[in-house]
């Protein structure tokens, strides 16, 4: 995994002092979501991409700017948390930019940089990616890894489901150490730790299922994680990274407000220094479910 750095060539990405990021590719791409609230919110800037044959290679317009129209648009659609806007279209000739697979932002005041992922793994290299990414970001000097994750809402137990608030977390130790105002802070919010679920039985229970061919589907990690969030937080916990995982529950649909939810709890826990009392939401917003491409009169 390299850093490519752009618009034109510089000197290695120095993320010292800085929080990253992350979300991974789950359910509601709730992560992903967040991720663009806070690229948008914090006007972060394009330094660069991560070049790696790990991620499917896509490459798109750029996701951040665009003619006031779709901008307006795009707000409304977050403002209205469902699907009633039916906003106009960006076009080829609103595009000023380029967007990646693996696209790296950084907010110099607030210290914090955010790698937005646009493209899928390739098909069993979770691993190898986790181990490479926290090697990446050790080697930049990041000073800690936050990871936004979604599961599935349709798995939760009955303590969870009966839970007003539809987050969890899990810290290493090294990021109590360094970040414990923002563990208070989820704590303060009401946010509880992931648990394991214990309601899987083990595997040796089960005669006819050889535990060591499925173990890692269907019993839960040490962490409570599962897939790559799983084998990210074991890496950074294994090289000495802070990492945070911030998990929300999620189901496929209109998750605009599950994306807002976990922004503003990050911005509780890590206090971003914001220019407006809301977020702001980018012009690609005017795409996302519920947007100019549903004719509602299809449902009438």
């Amino acid at each position: 995994m390299r850093f490519i750095s752009r618009p034109t060539p510089a000197a290695p990405l120095c993320l010292d002092g800085y929080t990253v990021f992350m979300p991974s590719l789950s359910i509601g791409n709730v992560g992903q979501l967040t991720a663009d609230i806070l690229v948008a919110s914090l006007d972060m800037r394009l330094v660069g991409s991560l070049d790696t044959d790990l991620v499917v290679p896509v490459v798109g317009a750029d996701p951040y700017h665009a003619p006031a129209a779709s901008a307006a648009a795009a707000a409304a659609v977050a403002a209205t948390a469902s699907a009633s806007a039916t906003p106009d279209a960006p076009t080829l000739d609103d595009v000023t930019g380029m967007a990646s697979a693996l696209d790296v932002y950084v907010a110099d005041e607030a210290r914090v940089a955010v790698i937005q992922q646009r493209a899928p793994l390739i098909k069993g290299k979770r691993a190898i990616f986790a181990t490479r990414l926290v090697g990446w970001l050790s080697k930049a000097q990041a000073t800690a890894l936050v990871w936004l994750h979604s599961a599935d809402a349709a798995l939760r137990l009955e303590a969870e489901i009966d839970d007003p608030i539809q987050l969890r977390y899990q810290a290493s130790e090294p990021f109590g150490v360094a970040s414990g105002a923002a563990l208070a802070a989820l704590t303060d919010a009401g946010v509880s730790q992931l648990t394991r679920d214990p309601e899987v039985l083990p595997l040796d229970a089960v005669p006819t299922i050889d535990p060591a061919t499925v173990r890692d589907e269907v019993t839960p990690s040490r962490s409570g994680l599962h897939g790559l969030s799983a084998r990210v937080y074991d890496a950074a916990v294994a090289t000495e990274l802070p990492v945070l995982v911030v998990q929300a529950f999620a189901a496929e649909g209109d998750n605009i407000r599950d994306a807002l939810n976990m922004a503003s709890l990050l911005h509780q826990a890590f206090n971003f220094p914001l220019t407006t009392s809301q977020w702001t939401v980018p012009p690609s917003w005017a795409l996302l479910f519920g947007g100019h491409m549903t004719d509602p009169t299809l449902f009438m």
